[in-house]
């Protein structure tokens, strides 16, 4: 008789009849498992030896003759120690059947009906062996030393199994801190991870749906703010966001779909693609948007991944390469769809639905974009080049149909919210190389009939040639209108700045900020109305945040740049980058116009320095070497004026202090470890200039000192210390505080002949916050002993201060100065 044939043991409601043997093979077991440790002791042994492991697969056998009793009662006697643990997972790896099977299946004349039914009684043993194995995931020590070596021990069972419980596991550890939780969300993440590489190529749909249904779980139930005694047994999850659940696990899904070249190279186009579809199914859900987001990430990992030898980097890049023209061309669909082919329809009255295509492009990371654009210069995947090139310019229709920036066919316009145009301006951005290639300067395999379209050429020329031919000449569309499409564009400018990498094509910022100076030169002018001026301010506003972009983002690469030299963490935009420092180093290594271009970063700091230079000097040279002040519109032959070369452009004190609003702006917004670098590029020209001579009417306009000083004050005060001053020059430290120190007093009593009341009255009050900020920051500054004043300037500053505080005709002026002399004479 087989020993494990327990066919003729009581099957009746009561306990199994189970021989001796059979008992004396649990209580051993569990006996060798107490000698290394207790259930659930986080010292339980990794490896169990050869003669445990054979009463393991002895054990196991006995079970599979007959699971649904066996299998109950060794859990019940021995509970999930680490012997229970090594049998249940020989039950959920073992692909044979039982010996009675295995003798069934050698007679020749088994019937199909019969090898089903063996097959589904291996499948019912592993799915119990699961369900136990999958309950104590996330506190058993000894399986997860076993998922570590064996992460697809679960990749039998079916989705709707395994995700449910992993997800739970991970949002349990999550709540919890300790190492023990770490270790449980590590085996949870390491099965999940395995089981989307097992799937996303071939079950991609499947994976997608039951994920983001289990997800949508713990946002319903955050939602509500309910305990878990609040919550019935079925909706038992975890207090989570599905946000912060996703990004457990996610990270490790994008870098094993694009680094492991033995995973199938659309497994990552896939996955991505199924959760779009998701999305646009249940427009209103932020559930697959958030997945999709986690998954891809912000793509900062992803120069990276391209980085590394050339092998990994081709097959990473060639993912990249698909699963954005994947996505492109679902998202392509989908807009079709909910617009229309008349650009006079809009068939999808669901906003949600009209965004969603939209939404599901803004959040591929830019990055994703760069690479397809540089692969379209390229030589390979020649192939998908020319669908590559027919995707972009059929977005870039359909972004510009929504921004109407073109001046042909205004008769014909559609109704979009401000939320469209908002996200069809971040998109001409991101997905749209912002200077076109013409048809010589891509891949001659591609035998395109057109141009490449690009954000400059589609969505910025149109827009502000309109504007300023409306400026000098009769226009065929509403002022409102026409203000409202270059805003629109000067965004899109903005957002590109934020997004673009070092190593691009840079000329496109000097046409913006051609288009930028121009505007900011504008005075209103009051015989065209109060609707004129408010339009024109909103648009000098966005004219302002993108010098203010301009500078931050000069700041930020240049700070990355030197930290990189310093043996500092790889630049995030590419090894590419020309490290590049100063002005100087820009010039020399740069050619003339019609030699190599301008990278990105290298425009950025000609634009700081051109801004600092209008600001002190009041003039910009029109050299076809720097920023051609009136290129843009020359160039597109819509302007009747011409510029000749070498003229001089002079800025108006109303310019020059939007100018300077940008700096204040840069000062408030940058971080604070750049608030050294901003300082140390703008501050020492800035007091040279405003020390250079008498405060007037014209180059040193009290509205434009008023501005230079509120800047010193804000990057003083923010960074809570003197040592901005300092720019490494020469001069020390005291040096420089007393120079500013001396630029306050001359503001505050200064004889200035100027008719702008308010410019002379804000400037006298930015001197004496400044003068504030010296002293609460160093109380040392006004001491005798040591100080960074002579006693000579002391006495002055005391005496300017009470004249101030006395007879000032200001109130604000009297109070302020009040305070600083209680805070003087307390330190």
């Amino acid at each position: 008789m087989d020993i494990f044939d327990y066919n003729s043991a009581n099957t009746g409601t009561d306990a199994p009849s189970l021989p001796s043997s059979f008992l004396s093979l649990v209580d051993t077991l569990r006996d060798t498992s107490s000698l290394s440790g207790d259930e659930g002791d986080s010292s339980s042994s990794s490896k169990l030896d050869s003669s445990t492991r054979a009463m393991c697969y002895l054990m196991k056998r006995f079970i599979a003759t007959k699971p649904n009793s066996l299998l109950p009662f060794l859990v019940s006697r021995n509970g999930l120690i680490d012997t229970t643990v090594e049998v249940l997972v020989m039950l959920l790896t073992s692909s044979g059947t039982n010996n009675n099977n295995r003798e069934s299946a050698a007679n020749t004349s088994i019937s199909c009906t019969a090898s089903n039914s063996s097959s589904s009684a291996s499948q019912d043993i592993r799915e119990m062996a699961g369900k136990e194995l999958l309950t104590i995931i996330g506190s058993n020590s000894y399986l997860c030393q076993k998922i570590r070596t064996k992460p697809g021990m679960f990749s039998s069972l079916p989705l709707s199994l395994t995700i449910p419980r992993l997800l739970s596991s991970t949002a349990s550890a999550s709540s919890s801190n300790g190492v023990s939780s770490a270790k449980a969300s590590s085996a949870a993440c390491t099965v999940l991870t395995d089981i989307v590489e097992r799937y996303a190529a071939t079950n991609a749909d499947m994976l997608a749906k039951i994920l983001i249904d289990e997800l949508s779980k713990y946002d319903e139930g955050a939602s509500k703010g309910q305990s878990k005694t609040e919550r019935s047994p079925e909706h038992d999850y975890p207090m989570i966001s599905s946000n912060a659940l996703c990004a457990k696990f996610t990270g490790s899904w994008r870098r094993s779909l694009l680094e492991n070249p033995a995973r199938e190279s659309n497994a990552y186009a896939n996955i991505l693609v199924e959760i779009g579809n998701i999305m646009f199914q249940i427009p209103q859900s932020s559930v697959p948007l958030t997945l999709f987001g986690a998954i891809v990430g912000d793509g900062s990992d992803i120069q990276g991944l391209l980085s590394k030898n050339q092998g990994a980097s081709c097959h990473c890049e060639a993912r990249i390469f698909r699963v954005t023209l994947d996505l492109l061309e679902l998202s392509l669909d989908k807009l079709k769809k909910s617009t229309g082919t008349s650009r006079q329809s809009l068939p999808t009255p669901n906003l949600f639905s009209r965004l969603s295509p939209l939404l599901l492009l803004r959040r591929i990371p830019s990055s994703y974009f760069r690479t397809l654009h540089r692969i379209l210069i390229g030589t390979r995947h020649q192939s998908d080049n020319k669908r590559a090139v027919r995707m972009i310019n059929e977005l870039s229709d359909f972004l510009v149909a929504r921004l109407d920036v073109e001046t042909k066919g205004h008769h014909q316009h559609i109704t979009f919210t401000a939320e469209e145009r908002q996200l069809s301006a971040e998109l001409a951005a991101r997905c749209l190389p912002f200077v076109g290639w013409r048809k010589q300067d891509v891949n001659e395999n591609l035998e395109v009939g057109e141009s490449l379209n690009c954000c400059f050429d589609r969505v910025c020329a149109p827009a502000f040639t309109e504007l300023l031919e409306s400026r000098f000449g009769p226009s065929d569309c509403s002022m409102e209108e026409t203000f409202k499409r270059a805003r629109a564009a000067v965004y899109a400018a903005c957002h590109y700045v934020s997004v673009a990498e070092d190593n691009e094509n840079g000329i496109g910022i000097f046409g913006i900020l051609a288009f930028v100076l121009k505007v900011i030169s504008i005075e209103p002018t009051d015989n065209q109305g109060n609707a004129y001026d408010g339009h024109l301010i909103q648009l000098q506003t966005g004219c302002i945040d993108f010098i203010t972009l301009c500078l931050i983002s000069c700041v930020q690469r240049q700070l990355q740049c030197e930290q990189d030299r310093e043996g500092g963490s790889r630049l995030s935009n590419g090894p590419l980058v020309q490290e590049l420092s100063t002005l100087n180093e820009v010039k020399k290594s740069d050619s003339t116009s019609t030699g190599s271009i301008k990278t990105v970063r290298m425009a950025l700091i000609e634009v700081f320095s051109l801004v600092i230079d209008i600001i002190t000097t009041r003039k910009m040279r029109n050299n076809s070497g720097d920023v051609d002040f009136k290129s843009f519109v020359r160039k597109n032959n819509q302007r009747r004026e011409q510029v000749s070369q070498g003229e001089t452009i002079e800025f108006s004190p109303t310019a020059r202090t939007c100018l300077l609003n940008s700096f204040i702006l840069a000062s408030q917004r940058c971080q604070p470890s750049q608030l050294t670098l901003l300082a140390r590029k703008c501050l020492p020209k800035t007091i040279d200039w405003a020390l250079g001579g008498r405060i007037d009417s014209d180059i040193r306009h009290p509205l434009c000192i008023a501005a230079a000083l509120q800047m010193t004050f804000v990057l003083v005060t923010r960074s809570k210390s003197l040592d901005v001053l300092e720019n490494g020059s020469g001069q020390t430290r005291k040096d420089w505080v007393r120079r500013t120190h001396k630029w306050s007093l001359a503001a505050i009593k200064g004889v200035v002949t100027s008719d702008s009341p308010y410019a002379i009255s804000s400037m006298r009050l930015a001197a004496l916050k400044l003068i504030l900020a010296l002293v609460s920051i160093d109380q040392n500054v006004f001491s005798e002993n040591g100080g960074c004043l002579s006693p000579s300037e002391i006495v002055e500053t005391f005496s300017v201060l009470r004249g101030a505080a006395n007879v000032d005709e200001e109130p604000a002026m009297r109070k302020l100065a009040c305070h600083i002399l209680e805070a003087i004479q307390k330190y």
